[in-house]
């Protein structure tokens, strides 16, 4: 990979620097979650399905998430409400590519 193509924050394995990104470990398999909920479902998962697939409380769930759209790993949409969110999705894979 030649510098023009190689990603900044990746290390060529696949794999973001840590140092880069600051995402924990909870985040992470939050994060593992995500993905495989909408890979196999073709949808984002709600923060309410997350919560009980994590077997956490939903407000746990809901501030990793916003963790990781100021990481800029994940990104939410506007359903056109006021102050209300949904359509969350993947910005940048943190997972083995």
């Amino acid at each position: 990979m030649d510098k023009k193509t190689m990603c900044l924050s990746c290390d060529g394995s696949g794999y973001i620097h840590k140092s880069i990104s600051n995402v924990t470990q909870k985040q992470m398999k939050l994060f593992k979650s995500f993905k495989k909920f909408y890979n196999d479902n073709g949808y984002a998962p709600s923060v309410r399905t997350l919560a009980a697939i994590e077997m956490e409380a939903p407000t746990s769930i809901y501030n990793k998430m916003i963790a990781l759209v100021e990481k800029g790993i994940l990104g939410r949409e506007s359903n056109g409400k006021l102050k209300a969110w949904n359509n969350w999705y993947i910005k940048k894979d943190i997972e083995r590519r």
